[in-house]
């Protein structure tokens, strides 16, 4: 049957589609990055930027075209990392803004939008080169300027524009003498073959599904290219977001030109995301404030990247593979190339990945209409999955799962892992959200120093022992419908107007503590916190909350002053969030002996 529109909930899931495909490719892409600096990210990069679009349109509750445009637009511009990403960004602002004017978008007018979009990602960049992902999209663009004119089923056209990207795509290595040498295809232009994988896919099936990458054909381009002797001109990856009126960004692109290259100037009115590669980052940022208040700055070095990503290349790596319900932010787990297995979520019968189909703000709203999601553990093969995935390209593989007394989770994963006895480990982390999440930074941080398997397991263990989790619930009622709490304690604390502070003891829920609701609650909180901390060093802390961002705040200003590193403020996954109900905040912190 021939698709002829395309309305709101077809975006929202072509986006979501897309999204994974990159989600999956995000290894690969970053083996094949030596365009425009080698410092191995634009996979990670175009992950984080469609992760945020596939967020936004998640969250988005109407399926009006305009309603999900804008949350598109938004998203996708706040979401955007790196060169590729800040294009893609681009990219998907012009066209959510060309189609947003309509509400079923035949071929013609999408067409039309694609041109425009095209249009002006090529001009948000200050030196457009061939041979890159803009090459591709032009292509792309031209098949369906040209096919449009015979045909109007968007799936045929979708399916048919694929196949000229691809072509678009190996010709990329002879485009570029950089590529050419390394004989790789652009990894920017890889990614974007990668989105519309994914979006014609899901033509194909009606599914945005989870896999492994591993199932499906793989170009042989994707190989790692040799990385000796790549020059770096500019050392930092720059990138920072303005907050304004009127903005323009012809204006903020001349004022910058000069400083540095790989410039980019995304997005438009109130708000514009800029990307260059330059020696001077505050120079930069000096210049951008003049137009409004800067958010999201950042400033990489490329050259101890690249000097990393050869060290790595030299020596045998451990993978990281973790279940959903682990809360660190999402850039630290594309960076260190943490593989998430979902959980799942279930409401109505109807089965969700967690963070991929599902997110907090859903469970919330459904919560709200009177529904009750339930969890469940991993399908059998998400695991097995990620771990052959993992150790097709590392030696050894560590898997982290929350506590294999709350779930059965730690149990699936041991179950896949006995398919490769000698390079697999489980780790039963007895926590979950954010103690499960400081345990995994543990583990990053022994893998960045060199670190093998044993050590790093001594170092979890040791910190295993040493981590807290502490929950403020604003009510016992959702800890006591998912059984979490036993409905005798549940009536007995609501009749007396009391709430619990729970703590996770070596993998169980146990009330720590009683309090009254609100602030007293909160208060209790912070202080069995430092009660635990008092004499010790508290290098990682993670305040995870259910739609409760200040409360969570006020967490972190009472006890940032205990901690040696910033506070990760997240929100909790959607996992925890069912058990917990809206309101509550969980405290995560390592403190250990001085």
């Amino acid at each position: 049957m021939p698709i002829l529109y395309l309305n709101g909930r077809r975006l929202r899931s072509a986006i979501l589609a897309g999204a994974q495909r990159v989600l999956e490719y995000q290894e690969q892409l970053n083996q094949i990055n030596v365009f425009p600096v080698p410092d191995g990210d634009t996979g990670t990069n175009m992950a984080v930027t469609m992760k945020f679009a596939a967020e936004g349109v998640l969250n988005q509750p109407s399926n009006r075209m305009a309603s999900v445009c804008a949350s598109l637009r938004e998203s996708v511009l706040n979401g955007a990392r790196g060169n590729s990403g800040a294009i893609l960004a681009q990219f998907f602002q012009a066209l959510a803004g060309h189609l947003a004017k309509g509400t079923k978008i035949t071929a013609q007018i999408l067409s039309e939008g694609i041109q425009v979009a095209v249009s002006k990602a090529t001009k948000a960049i200050s030196e457009p080169k061939e041979g890159t992902i803009l090459t591709v999209m032009r292509r792309w663009a031209d098949y369906w300027n040209n096919a449009v004119k015979q045909h109007q089923c968007l799936a045929r056209l979708l399916a048919g524009s694929l196949d000229e990207a691809k072509q678009a795509l190996n010709r990329t290595k002879e485009q570029m003498p950089i590529l050419a040498e390394r004989n790789v295809v652009d990894a920017g232009a890889q990614g974007f073959v990668a989105i519309l994988e994914g979006i014609h896919h899901f033509t194909e099936t009606g599914r945005v599904t989870w896999q492994s990458i591993e199932e499906r054909a793989l170009p042989d381009s994707l190989e790692t290219p040799n990385l000796l002797d790549i020059p770096i001109t500019f050392s930092f990856c720059t990138e920072a977001g303005i907050r304004g009126s009127n903005l323009d960004p012809n204006t903020i692109r001349n004022l910058l030109v000069g400083m540095g290259d790989s410039l980019i100037v995304a997005g438009e009115g109130d708000f514009i995301k800029v990307h260059i590669h330059t020696d001077e980052p505050q120079a930069v940022f000096a210049r951008l404030s003049q137009f409004g208040n800067l958010e999201r700055t950042k400033a990489e070095d490329m050259k101890a990247q690249y000097a990393q990503r050869l060290s790595e290349a030299q020596t045998g790596q451990i993978a990281l593979v973790v279940d959903s319900s682990c809360d660190l932010p999402t850039e630290l787990l594309l960076k260190h190339q943490v593989r998430v297995v979902p959980v799942q979520v279930t409401v109505d019968q109807v089965s969700y990945l967690d963070r991929i189909e599902i997110t907090p703000e859903m469970v919330y709203r459904m919560m709200a209409e009177g529904k009750q999601p339930k969890t469940s553990q991993p399908a059998p093969g998400a695991f097995l999955n990620a771990i052959r995935q993992a150790a097709q390209h590392h030696e050894k593989v560590l898997v982290m799962t929350l506590s294999g007394a709350l779930s059965g989770t730690y149990q699936a994963a041991c179950a896949a892992a006995e398919e490769f006895p000698d390079r697999i480990e489980v780790f039963d982390s007895h926590s979950a959200a954010g103690g499960l999440g400081i345990l995994v930074q543990v583990a990053i941080q022994a893998l960045e120093s060199g670190a093998d398997l044993d050590t790093v397991l001594t170092k979890l263990n040791q910190a295993r022992a040493n981590c807290h989790l502490l929950v403020s619930l604003k009510t016992i009622d959702y800890a006591k419908k998912s059984g979490r709490i036993a409905w005798y304690k549940a009536g007995l604390a609501k009749f007396l107007g009391l709430v619990p502070i729970l703590s996770v003891e070596k993998g169980l829920i146990v009330p720590s503590a009683v309090a009254r609701k609100g602030p007293a609650n909160l208060a209790k909180l912070v202080q069995i916190a430092r009660s635990r901390m008092q004499g010790n060093i508290v290098n990682h802390m993670i305040i995870s909350h259910a739609q409760a961002p200040e409360q969570a705040q006020w967490v972190a200003d009472q006890l940032q002053d205990q901690c040696s590193e910033p506070i990760s403020i997240l929100a909790v996954s959607p996992t925890v969030g069912v058990h917990v109900g809206p309101g509550t905040v969980a405290l995560a912190f390592l403190s250990e002996a001085q």
